[in-house]
């Protein structure tokens, strides 16, 4: 284990540092929880962290707070969930294009979600997988907890 101080004021968050420290050791797959600190600022910073191209060479980004799951899909994601239980597909940073879904009550088939769209907003699990393909950009996929 590792521990590293920092100051408490200081010009990044506790998740930025702690994701510049991770990515050196090169990892396939970081799973955060919390990290949102209860503060919507501090939600909507890390979301736009997480899906930065910054991390591009990490296959999977999973964050866990209490409200859900999040998972940052840059080509494929397979995702399980509850048959009927509700999953967004936000595009982060641009658009995601060559958006291809199975497994969801609402598929697409090489959609382009624009940035800024709700277009992907509360979408369904029509089985227990969900297949998220994309050709480019990125998704923040979110399964919000009940």
């Amino acid at each position: 284990m590792i521990i590293e101080r920092y100051p408490a004021v200081k010009s990044a968050t506790d998740l930025e540092l702690a994701l510049d420290r991770v990515v050196v050791e090169r990892p396939a797959r970081v799973v955060i929880v919390g990290g949102s600190g209860g503060r919507v600022d501090h939600e909507l910073a890390g979301a736009a962290l997480l899906t930065s191209d910054r991390w591009e060479d990490i296959d999977e980004i999973d964050w866990v707070t209490d409200r859900g799951w999040a998972y940052v899909v840059r080509k494929r994601r397979i995702i399980h969930g509850d048959v009927g239980a509700t999953i967004s597909l936000i595009p982060m940073g641009g658009p995601a294009i060559g958006v291809t879904t199975s497994g969801l009550h609402w598929p697409l088939a090489d959609a382009t979600l624009q940035h800024g769209t709700t277009h992907g907003v509360s979408n369904l699990f029509s089985g227990p997988v969900a297949d998220i393909r994309l050709s480019g950009g990125c998704l923040l996929v979110v399964v919000p907890s009940d």
